[in-house]
């Protein structure tokens, strides 16, 4: 009885740290959509924008990859990269620089001004 337990207690271990590893990839993946914007002082929230007949749906940024990604504003998806330090994202998209920062299932983008917060759901 005590080898069982043994033997049990090794695999829990051994599971355990094939978790803690993961796949390898800490970076952003999947899908995140616009949950608020700020301009000039001024917050709307992504269920404001659907009030006034927007698809905020169509407001996303998606990880396709470790360097790739997509970008839809108004529902137009532009092709981009981006790099990953810490929790800082550097976007190039459309030759144009952006940078962000991704807190758990948030992102903050900062672009010319204009902040924009993205969830994943």
């Amino acid at each position: 009885m005590k080898k069982v337990i043994s033997v049990l207690m090794a695999l829990v271990l051994v599971a355990s740290i094939l978790a803690a590893c993961g796949g390898g990839n800490s970076g952003p993946s999947g899908k995140y959509n616009l949950v608020s914007f700020t301009e000039d002082g001024e917050t709307i929230e992504a269920s404001q924008l659907t009030e006034m007949g927007l698809d905020t749906d169509g407001f996303y940024i998606e990880f396709v990859d470790g360097s790739k990604v997509k970008l839809a504003t108004f529902g137009e998806v532009t092709d981009g990269t981006y790099k990953l330090d810490s929790k800082n994202i550097a976007f190039t998209v459309d030759g144009d620089p952006a940078s962000a920062t991704i807190d758990g299932n948030k992102i903050t983008l900062n672009a010319d001004g204009v902040i924009m917060v993205y969830e994943k759901k």
